[in-house]
């Protein structure tokens, strides 16, 4: 190698930029941040900036230099300093060169394409300028490079990396989205355990015989933490549903990032919904005496009530929002528009192949979910135990998925406004939405304890009214007459209550 012109070559000030070395200089094999052990190894140097006739310019700059086989086949050193080779990339200045998000990425990606029956390379990269992002390519690889040297750089992980991720859509990724989401779900889940909690501790049980005071007192009581459980519920159902048919209405403008984003968002009423319904479903069977060995057997329309018509629809349409992303997950390029593909070094290994990698979430993550809904349904009272854990694990799941795949990628997209933190109304609506839920949770939750705190005043705990059934079934005849004084208090109780209520 003559390193004489290689000196002469690597010296290149800023104003020559333009100027491409030609003659017998190294073929124009360069990798970005890759080494190919084959005629040529690379070293990036980055973006530089130069100005020429006044005129700043922006240059993608890497070194190549030969390789030279050593003592074995499989080692090899460099010689010389190799050739500069510069790509122009801005004709014309940014409105701002000190921008922060002038330059979004620096790392180049492969992308192989035929012209013709010629296999060409070309190094792919993003530029943005006050938030208007165009992708830029570099031919580097002007012909058909040895197979060996591909093989080596599809063994060593170097696979196409997204370039056309998405234009932002607030409406559908907005943070306000995702926290209203994800507190209502998080509402549902905890009113669920706290019901799960009541129940296992017989609380919420029936002991006494129907027509009796303390049988309506447990009525009472068992009506209105069902009513505590559905907070918030039936609107998060009604939420969903819309939220994914605003999704199905852009049909295919809408890309494959907002589309994955949207299975994780909606999967939380799913979620939610599974461990609300179960329990509801068990406060609805002990007041209607059926779900029992002695109650009632469980009549066809109780699998029909408004309730269940919900959540068959949510079910539904959520099997389709399945389908339709796996078949936009076969689409997968990293260069279709309107984006057929996104950045998941949050969500996969390194190593993993896309789509198979992501369609393996998604298919396993539906199943689950609606496994996990049609038990609540259909399963006995008994096993809600099952479903409420099944549902709290899925909880964490698409929590990380949907923050990891919105921050993995919210530097990459495009439109007036990349931003998708911007509040406009979807945002506001599910925020104010969740605040509504949170409101009527707090004055059921308050009209409840305000029950259960007469019943202690008055000695009328649950405690207690086990205690006197407890004992007058064992025909203890002082308990039986204090039970009869109880009931008789309670009859007082009640008749006040109902003359206030009736002024």
């Amino acid at each position: 190698m003559d390193t004489s012109r290689t000196r002469e070559a690597t010296k290149v000030s800023p104003g020559d930029c333009p100027r491409q070395e030609r003659g017998n200089r190294l073929p124009d094999v360069a990798m970005l941040g890759y080494e190919v052990q084959q005629n040529v190894v690379v070293t990036p140097a980055g973006f530089l900036k130069a100005k020429q006739n006044g005129q700043l310019l922006l240059f993608l700059s890497y070194r190549a230099r030969q390789a030279v086989s050593g003592p074995s086949r499989r080692s090899l050193h460099t010689s010389g300093d190799g050739f500069e080779h510069r790509h122009q990339i801005s004709p014309s200045p940014p409105d701002d060169p000190t921008h922060k998000d002038w330059v979004k990425r620096s790392a180049g990606t492969w992308q192989r394409a035929e012209i013709g029956n010629q296999l060409a390379y070309h190094a792919g990269f993003t530029l943005c300028d006050h938030g208007l992002c165009r992708g830029h390519r570099h031919t580097l690889f002007p012909s058909a490079p040895p197979s060996n040297t591909v093989a080596k750089m599809e063994a060593a992980g170097h696979s196409q990396e997204c370039e056309l991720v998405g234009e932002s859509m607030p409406d559908i990724a907005g943070i306000g989205i995702v926290v209203g989401f994800v507190g209502q779900a998080l509402l549902s889940l905890l009113l669920a355990g706290w019901v799960f909690l009541l129940s296992k501790h017989g609380t919420l049980d029936l002991h006494h015989q129907e027509g009796t005071i303390e049988h309506r007192i447990e009525r009472k009581r068992l009506e209105s933490v069902s009513e505590i459980l559905m907070v918030g519920n039936d609107i998060q159902m009604l939420l969903g549903i819309s939220y994914m048919i605003n999704t199905f209405a852009y049909g295919d403008t809408l890309d494959t990032y907002h589309l994955h984003l949207v299975f994780d968002i909606v999967s939380f009423v799913g979620v939610s919904n599974a461990a609300a319904m179960v329990c509801w479903t068990f406060c609805a069977f002990k007041l209607d005496g059926m779900g029992t060995k002695q109650g009632k057997p469980r009549p066809l329309k109780s699998y029909f009530t408004p309730r269940h018509r919900g959540t068959y629809l949510f079910a539904v349409m959520f099997l389709a929002l399945t389908i339709l992303l796996c078949i936009r997950l076969d689409e997968w390029a990293p260069d279709r528009e309107p984006g057929r593909c996104y950045h998941a070094q949050l969500i996969t290994a390194d190593d993993a192949s896309h789509p198979a990698a992501d369609k393996t979430y998604v298919a396993i993550t539906a199943i689950w979910m609606l496994v996990a809904m049609a038990s609540a349904i259909l399963l006995n009272a008994r096993r809600r135990r099952w479903v409420l854990v099944s549902a709290f694990l899925q909880f964490p799941v698409h929590l990380y998925m949907a923050l990891a795949l919105r921050s993995a990628n919210q530097g990459y997209l495009e439109g007036e406004a990349p931003d998708e933190n911007s509040w406009d109304f979807g945002q506001t609506t599910a925020v104010v939405l969740l605040a509504l839920a949170i409101t009527e949770l707090l004055r059921k939750g308050r009209e409840y304890i305000v029950f259960e705190r007469d019943l202690v005043r008055n000695g009328l705990s649950v405690q207690s009214s086990r205690v006197s059934k407890a004992r007058s079934q064992e025909g203890d005849p002082e308990d039986a007459r204090g039970g009869y004084q109880l009931q008789g208090e309670c009859r007082r109780l009640n008749s006040a209550h109902d003359r206030s209520a009736s002024n």
